[in-house]
């Protein structure tokens, strides 16, 4: 909601100024929205592959105007690159979503422990655009496996309220 996107961004500028980072920083939450509690899970002061798809996302050159601003130019001073008329400290007007879903291709790695924890193991991701959650997720989805539609049940299983784990796990 937008509510939810004021008060992520209004933290994500307190913790950028408390920790003194200039350049880009990239802020990954996890919100729930029943009750909007959230946590930060990691901050990464610097470019990450985060970047360059929200790059790609909104046409704005991140890693040009974080370089800048390395070199000590201000916001005010940058033109931005989208508008051609305002200075880089406006924000895009944002009528879309990004999904970001990272692809795991474990079939090519023998000997792989399948489990997911802390530890990098996908071998890429993709991003999708749309204009609701629900819209980017689905082509998100289906871009990380062309085979499959995206997210829907499986009417072939049958009832997921009484299927065991290793019957759930076969069914994903």
């Amino acid at each position: 909601s937008d509510a939810e996107y004021h008060m992520l961004r209004t933290t994500a500028v307190n913790v950028v100024r408390h920790l003194g980072i200039v350049g880009e920083c990239n802020i990954q939450y996890a919100l729930d929205p029943e009750s909007a509690e959230y946590c930060i899970i990691e901050v990464n002061p610097r470019l990450s592959r985060s970047s360059a798809l929200a790059s790609k996302a909104t046409g704005y050159p991140l890693a040009a105007v974080a370089a800048k601003l390395a070199l000590g130019i201000t916001l005010p001073e940058l033109r931005n690159a989208v508008t051609l008329s305002t200075t880089a400290c406006f924000e895009p007007s944002l009528d879309y979503i990004v999904t970001k879903v990272p692809r795991w291709d474990l079939n090519k790695f023998e000997r792989v422990s399948r489990e997911i924890g802390s530890a990098m193991k996908s071998v890429g991701e993709v991003m999708a655009i749309g204009r609701t959650f629900e819209e980017s997720l689905q082509k998100a989805l289906r871009m990380v496996e062309p085979a499959i539609p995206g997210f829907e049940a499986v009417e072939s299983f049958g009832d997921y309220a009484v299927a065991s784990d290793a019957d759930l796990e076969y069914a994903l």
